[in-house]
């Protein structure tokens, strides 16, 4: 079911699989809160990061932090988009 900012456009079958094509509306504030939320687990990382804590879950943390900086460039580059 889409969510009430998402429209499905188009709904093909490949196999066993339903392929929908989806437009979603997003504002600018929507992008500007998620951003702020990935900064927040972003600071939360490095907070983790200053304690003393095994090297296995300094692995795990270094992972999630190189995904949330990557989702990062993408929502500033959303944010971009806007213009002006």
């Amino acid at each position: 079911m889409a969510k009430k900012n998402e429209t499905v456009k188009g709904v093909s079958y490949s196999g066993s699989q339903r392929v929908a094509v989806v437009e979603q509306k997003v504002s600018r504030a929507d992008d500007a809160a998620h951003l702020g939320g990935l900064y927040f687990r972003m600071s939360d990382f490095y907070r983790r990061l200053e304690m003393e804590i095994p090297e296995d879950e300094r692995v795990l943390i270094l992972a999630d932090l190189a995904e949330v900086e990557a989702e990062i460039e993408e929502y500033r580059g959303y944010l971009n988009g806007y213009g002006g």
